[in-house]
């Protein structure tokens, strides 16, 4: 299939109730993102009970549409890059899309997303890194339940936008949170209340993690790693068991590698291990009540009580 261009060329597609693989590797005119070459879908694609897709190959596949199939896509050793939120076809059960080691589906729209998506392994190296990453000037949101699979999962995000779940992240692998391309800070916000993933969450450089609820974390039997340049921000009053590992001085200028908000108070139960020199603060308070550790300087920095 081509990169159509006139509207008469522009195809409808029906999967015709069966699992279809579209395995693209090149393409003849050339067309190329960087030295990735790329396959487009202009028009829609349908497709009723027992259809599916298979993405496979090494080359870029673009759905420019909302599409109306239903069944799981799955997206192997290629890469799936999504213009429209409903761009993966129908949502809820036994529909969702799966990422496996090698896969990668990049999100290049904002608006809600209701897909449920299965997470594995780091993805491709292409503007962003991860098994998910959000390309452009976008800030989309995960309504659907994320899943991460027990090889663990990194999720990426062009620095000045926001990735942003509000349903349920759950699964037994680690977690990375990281900048994908561009400048200034890649953030992640884990809202509300149903997230139970037990591996941990690691937040790399220039990325952030906005917590807003102790959820946040997911089960306290994992731990959040905070590397040199990366940030965890947390946003509301909460005590959290959570152990954490920190390194450095914050993200964009944050100065602090945990940074409570103004007006609110979190109080620290878990242990803190520092792996370097770190710094913790912001104009909120925080009261730690575990062990801490680590042979490094530590800073309080910012108007809060520690």
């Amino acid at each position: 299939f081509g990169h159509p261009s006139t509207a008469a060329q522009r195809l409808n597609f029906d999967l015709n109730g069966g699992v279809r693989t579209i395995s693209f590797n090149s393409f003849s005119t050339n067309e190329s993102i960087g030295s990735s070459q790329f396959m487009q879908f202009y028009g829609s694609i349908s497709g009723g009970a027992g259809s599916g897709l298979n993405i496979d190959g090494s080359g870029i596949h673009i759905f420019r549409l909302s599409n109306s199939y239903t069944g799981v896509t799955t997206i192997n050793n290629g890469r799936l890059q999504v213009n429209e939120a409903g761009g993966l076809g129908a949502s809820g059960a036994g529909n969702g899309t799966v990422v496996n080691s090698g896969g990668q589906v990049m999100l290049q729209a904002a608006g809600t997303w209701a897909e449920n998506f299965t997470l594995a392994g780091t993805g491709n190296s292409w503007n962003s890194s991860g098994a998910l990453v959000v390309l452009g000037a976008f800030s989309p949101t995960l309504a659907g339940e994320v899943t991460i699979a027990a090889s663990g999962a990194r999720l990426g995000v062009v620095g000045g936008q926001t990735l942003s779940s509000t349903n349920r992240i759950t699964g037994s692998g680690n977690i990375e949170l990281v900048r994908g391309g561009g400048t200034g800070v890649g953030s992640f916000t884990f809202s509300g209340t149903n997230h139970d993933y037990t591996g941990s969450v690691t937040i790399g450089t220039n990325a952030r993690l906005n917590a807003g609820t102790i959820q946040s974390f997911g089960a306290t039997n994992g731990q959040t790693i905070v590397e040199s340049g990366g940030e965890v921000s947390l946003t509301a009053s909460y005590t959290t068991a959570e152990n954490f590992s920190i390194a450095g001085a914050g993200s964009g200028g944050a100065a602090s590698a945990l940074t409570v908000s103004s007006g609110q108070t979190v109080i620290f139960n878990g242990n803190i291990s520092l792996t370097a020199g770190a710094s913790v603060g912001g104009a909120g308070g925080g009261d730690h009540n575990g062990a801490l550790s680590g042979s490094f300087d530590l800073n309080k920095v910012g108007a809060g009580h520690w």
